[in-house]
C-alpha cells in the first residue's frame, strides 16, 4: 500500500453516524487500497488493508511536556514503535516532525493547503524533495 508518492483519502458518508469514523485510502487513479479508521472523540486512528488485518496505529500520546506540542508515536501490527510524530506549533498545526523511534529525524510533514481549502498535505525528505502527498476528499 505505501509503495506509492500520491494518496487520496476520501470520508465514507454511512461512517458518520457510526461509532468509528472511516475513510479510504485511494491512489491518483482511484483505487482502493485501504482505509484509516478511527473512534469518534479519540485521537489515535489505524490503518486497515482492504482485508480488514491491521497494517498500522498511530497513537495519541499527549502534549510533550513544557512546550505543549501534540506527540504521536506510529506502531506497526506487531507493536512494534516504528516513528515519532511531533507538531512544530501549538495551535492548528501545519507542520511535523517525523522521526525513528531514536528520534532522529527522517521526514517533515506539512499541510499545504489554507485553512478551509481541500486538506493536501505533503511528506518532505530532509533535503527538502517530496516522498509523498496526501489530498483529503470529502
Amino acid at each position: 500500500m505505501f509503495n506509492r508518492t500520491q494518496y487520496v483519502i476520501q470520508d465514507k458518508l454511512a461512517s458518520r453516524i457510526a461509532p468509528t469514523t472511516t475513510y479510504s485510502i485511494k491512489d491518483a487513479n482511484g483505487h482502493l487500497l485501504g482505509y484509516v479508521k478511527n473512534r469518534k472523540l479519540k485521537l489515535d486512528f489505524w490503518i486497515e488493508g482492504t482485508d480488514g488485518t491491521r497494517l498500522s496505529e498511530t497513537r495519541y500520546v499527549s502534549r510533550a511536556h513544557k512546550i505543549l506540542l501534540d506527540r504521536y508515536e506510529v506502531y506497526d501490527a506487531q507493536d512494534r514503535l516504528l516513528a515519532i510524530i511531533r507538531s512544530l506549533e501549538r495551535t492548528a498545526p501545519t507542520e511535523w516532525l517525523i522521526s525513528n523511534p531514536r528520534d532522529q529525524q527522517l521526514a517533515v510533514g506539512r499541510r499545504s493547503s489554507g485553512l478551509f481549502e481541500r486538506d493536501t498535505y505533503q511528506i518532505l525528505a530532509n533535503d527538502g524533495s517530496i516522498i509523498a502527498e496526501i489530498y483529503r476528499k470529502t
